[in-house]
């Protein structure tokens, strides 16, 4: 299994995220929550 850590994105969008770790053929990204979660309103 191949993947990556969320804190490799935080400059970018979730959206992003995901599609660069497709287009990679990643299997997983390890999720840091605290940094990545979306912030409440």
């Amino acid at each position: 299994m191949i993947g990556l850590c969320s804190v490799t994105f935080l400059d970018r969008k979730v959206e992003e995220a995901f599609a660069l770790a497709k287009e990679a053929q990643l299997d997983a990204i390890e999720w840091e929550e605290i940094l990545m979660s979306p912030k409440p309103i």
